[in-house]
């Protein structure tokens, strides 16, 4: 069932930016591609802690590893905003916290501004969900070569400056 999901999602993104013409992409970030064929793209979280992202369209949420917060955390820029319930890939629930990062930034240059972060119990991944890549949108995911295509880059982060 999630494997048909995220073939859906993938499909409706595809029409997305077919929709939206590629005039409208004004970032292009790279992504390296695993030996598991998963996509991973670079990000930097309050201008000084860099992780790599799983790319993931199944996902709601950015969730950050328990290291990363570590190191978010000795820099001292952030903090706790909640907790909610997550549901798994599984269709388990699973109670998270939540993080607020002030700036995070994909690939160097593409500013999505403040966003809260899950950080899942014992896990060592880092996940690039929806709530981060809808600010964006309309996106792209290229396979040759492996690129996100991005609309919005810096209009979150200029929108929430103006205010």
């Amino acid at each position: 069932m999630a494997r048909i999901r995220k073939s859906l999602t993938l499909f409706v993104l595809a029409l997305t930016s077919l929709a939206a013409g590629a005039a409208d992409f004004d970032t292009e970030v790279p992504m390296t591609r695993a030996k598991s064929g998963n996509f991973y793209i670079e990000g930097q979280l309050n201008g000084s802690v860099a992780a790599s992202f799983l790319v993931d369209t199944g996902s709601g949420l950015v969730t950050v590893s328990s290291d990363v917060l570590d190191e978010l955390e000795r820099h001292g820029k952030v903090t706790r905003s909640g907790r909610m319930a997550a549901r798994l890939a599984n269709g388990r629930l699973q109670a998270v916290n939540l993080y607020r990062v002030e700036r995070f930034v994909l690939g160097g240059h593409c500013d999505l501004g403040a966003v809260d972060v899950a950080v899942m119990p014992g896990s060592d991944s880092n996940i690039l969900g929806l709530n981060v890549l809808q600010r964006a949108a309309p996106f792209a995911m290229h396979v040759t070569p492996p690129k996100l295509a991005l609309s919005a880059c810096g209009l979150v982060a200029e929108t929430l400056a103006a205010r």
